[in-house]
């Protein structure tokens, strides 16, 4: 399926957590607002001015509000958002462009704080709203580029990736200016390897190399890693896999370049 053209937001998949808790919030998420880049205006004018100017500052990555509904058995989900008010998170919007999210499809990528998050009844459901702060100040992003792609659909891997075609990324070219990675590990059997690769970059699709290490968890977990700004990220992509013990892991990631 073509990664452009008209789409649905039922085809839209969400992910948020940090570095103790990874969530799927697709099938409670019944809309996000904005997601873009916000800069702050102090606008300013002069005696004979006829207008009002100013000079952007710098940008605000924003995503949401997040509007949910809590159903029956997401007691667990509740007590995550509630464990997550506060701090900082890293969330992924993945658009599907005329069905779920594919290899290769559209990936918003956040880093922030959960600015606050309540829930209450309402039209015989318990809705819930989290709202998210891209205050630049509190965010170590190094990027001010926030789209990417999907490089591993949400899906249940259980060895290495072997693919030099399919489920590969390719971007048409090299390029040399860094980039980040959003990973999202929902269930996790075991430990992951933090000496193997979680993606690799091939100049070829055929000769592969590591361009960013797993992280060391044993646990479900969300984050971002990111690249040193100007470092040359080959022309393919693609996701790996190795376990410490385990054998099975149920995972997102998204890649921007930058």
């Amino acid at each position: 399926m073509a990664n452009t053209g008209r789409t649905v937001s039922k085809h839209n998949r969400l992910y948020l957590g940090n570095s103790t808790i990874g969530l799927d919030l697709s099938c409670n998420t019944m809309s996000v607002g904005e997601a873009g880049i916000d800069f702050d205006v102090d606008e300013q004018a002069a005696y004979c001015w006829e207008v009002k100017g100013g000079l952007p500052d710098w940008g605000n990555l924003t995503l949401g509000p997040v509007n949910m509904s809590l159903n029956a058995g997401t007691a667990e989900l509740h007590d995550a958002m509630v464990a997550l008010e506060g701090s900082q998170i890293a969330a992924c919007l993945a658009v599907g462009i005329r069905e779920a999210p594919t290899y290769g499809s559209p990936a918003f990528l956040f880093q922030g704080n959960l600015k606050s998050y309540q829930s209450a009844p309402a039209g015989g459901m318990v809705m819930a709203t989290a709202t998210l702060s891209g205050d630049y100040a509190a965010s170590p992003l190094q990027y001010s580029k926030p789209w990417g792609v999907v490089v591993h659909p949400l899906g249940t891997e259980t060895t290495q990736n072997t693919a030099t075609a399919g489920t590969i990324i390719d971007n048409g070219a090299a390029s040399t200016n860094g980039g980040y990675l959003f990973y999202d590990y929902t269930v996790l059997d075991g430990s992951l390897e933090g000496s193997v690769a979680l993606l690799e970059e091939s100049a070829d699709a055929a000769t592969w190399s590591t361009l960013i290490l797993q992280p060391a968890l044993s646990a479900p977990a969300a984050g971002i890693i990111q690249l040193a700004p100007g470092s040359t990220v080959k022309q393919y992509l693609r996701w790996q896999l190795g376990f410490d013990a385990g054998t099975t892991a149920t995972f997102f990631l998204a890649f921007v370049r930058g």
